[in-house]
């Protein structure tokens, strides 16, 4: 009968160290790297599985560029203002995920996604309007600065 017990005690303890371990593996944010330039947004994968996600970004291109992460099925969804840039207040909050600022030419920033990113579609766009020297404007979400994201 004691050899029984022991059994069943080990066997139990081996359960646990791999619930243990596979729980661990679960909760680590899935990482994408991303990189922007003139005029595209390219992570290192186009889908990651539902969960944390930290998107390290870094500016490649001749401009300063930013990133915004938003749910929305498609660019085109996405609220304009009159210039062609992006209406970010007019998206719900429950939508945004996060953004990183303004990023200098070679420069880069980890963005840690706050809330887990369901299964769904997500836009990656860069929202900056640039006032040029010749008077004109650009527009760095019109000029095609957007990539849809997918979380499974």
């Amino acid at each position: 009968m004691k050899k029984a017990m022991s059994l069943i005690v080990v066997a139990g303890v081996g359960i646990g160290a791999l619930f243990v371990s596979t729980s661990a593996a679960a909760t680590k944010p899935a990482s994408v790297k991303v990189n922007l330039t003139e005029f595209s947004i390219v992570p290192d994968k186009a889908s990651v599985k539902a969960g944390r996600v930290v998107f390290r970004v870094k500016n490649i291109g001749v401009e300063t560029h930013e990133m915004v992460v938003v749910a929305a099925t498609s660019p085109e969804v996405l609220p304009l203002k009159p210039d062609g840039s992006v209406d970010e207040a007019a998206i719900p909050q429950a939508h945004k995920y996060g953004e990183t600022g303004e990023l200098k030419v070679g420069k880069s920033k980890t963005l840690v996604i706050k809330k887990k990113m369901g299964p769904g579609s997500y836009v990656l766009f860069c929202n900056l309007v640039e006032k040029m020297p010749n008077g004109t404007t650009m527009v760095h979400f019109k000029s095609g600065m957007h990539t849809l994201f997918t979380v499974t």
